[in-house]
């Protein structure tokens, strides 16, 4: 069931069940141009987050907007989410927020957004967001951002997709999952190969340098 008030912002609801897909008005605006990019930010909501990790939302953001992509990401006003939309969209770029109703009930959602999709529960926003993006990019976060980017980095060596996944370790936030990884090739739950699913980089920058670079099926550089 889809639902379009009478506004500028597109508004839908999607159920569990219903396949998972762009509004009519995101995909216009996605096929401007070939070059142009939905980039899925993974991110915490939370107030608490660091200067320098507020300071690589915007970075990032910018840099989404600037160069004409399209943001994916969790629908929330608030946190590392809020500052990300709101940096998009002030340097020319449009919004995407998938959030679950649960959350809008709680008056999370961010009302600024371009479209907003509405979805049943919290696996079902991870739903849209992997049909929705072509890339993903994790700042530092939280059990969602990280349940989210592991769910993403294993369809990735399932197969399920190619989508390029890139971790902004700010200040060394990511450094020690980069260990846990290791220790899981090490003790052979993984094959070390699984590392070109993924790139790490200190620098959202090259993140989006990186998004903008892949090609399916291309092998990730670890630095």
């Amino acid at each position: 069931m889809w639902r379009f008030p009478e506004s500028e912002t597109t508004h839908c609801w999607m159920d569990a069940q219903e396949t998972p897909t762009l509004s009519v008005q995101s995909q216009r605006a996605r096929s401007m141009s070939v070059e142009s990019k939905a980039v899925c930010v993974v991110c915490s909501s939370s107030n608490e987050a660091s200067v320098p990790q507020i300071e690589a939302a915007e970075t990032l953001g910018t840099l989404i907007g600037r160069k004409g992509h399209r943001l994916v990401y969790g629908g929330s006003a608030s946190g590392l989410m809020g500052v990300v939309a709101r940096a998009t969209q002030a340097a020319g770029g449009q919004v995407t927020g998938i959030i679950p109703q649960q959350m809008v009930d709680l008056g999370l959602a961010n009302q600024s957004d371009e479209d907003q999709i509405i979805t049943r529960d919290i696996r079902s926003r991870k739903a849209m967001m992997e049909v929705n993006a072509d890339a993903f990019i994790a700042l530092p976060g939280g059990f969602g951002t990280l349940e989210c980017l592991i769910e993403m980095i294993s369809l990735r060596i399932l197969g399920r997709h190619q989508k390029p996944i890139v971790l902004v370790n700010i200040d060394g936030f990511y450094n020690h999952l980069a260990l846990f990884f290791q220790v899981i090739y090490r003790e052979k739950f993984a094959d070390p190969e699984a590392a070109q699913a993924y790139y790490l980089t200190p620098d959202p920058g090259s993140a989006v340098n990186y998004v903008e670079r892949h090609k399916p099926g291309q092998r990730t550089p670890w630095p």
